[in-house]
């Protein structure tokens, strides 16, 4: 168990670079609500399904509400240097367009970046 322990402890990790094209899911959960019905407390809770691009240099988020009173249906895409956000839930549906100027921010940009 020491040997193990210690060839552990000492062994450089190898660590895998981000693939230039992956998607992601993520589940968010933003606090407290009193639910109407059952007059019980709940979390309001969003799911987004996030697509990157890395050598086409862009990335698109479908985000909606899966429970909770403010309701979101809405897609970012961001392509270039420009960012279209898309609100599905407005009659007709609304779509801002905005010249952002840079692409989407890699996983290192925070490496590579000069403030």
């Amino acid at each position: 168990i020491l040997i193990s322990t210690f060839t552990f402890v000492l062994s450089d990790p190898t660590l895998r670079p981000w693939d230039n094209a992956f998607t992601m899911t993520q589940w968010q959960y933003n606090g407290f609500n009193l639910n109407d019905s059952s007059a019980s407390y709940y979390f309001e809770k969003q799911i987004s399904y996030m697509y990157y691009d890395y050598n086409k240099v862009s990335y698109r988020n479908d985000y909606h509400t899966v429970r909770g009173a403010s309701r979101v249906n809405s897609s970012s895409i961001w392509i270039k240097d420009t960012l279209y956000i898309i609100d599905f839930l407005t009659e007709p549906f609304q779509c801002q367009v905005l010249a952002m100027g840079f692409g989407p921010p890699r996983p290192n940009w925070f490496v590579d970046a000069t403030f």
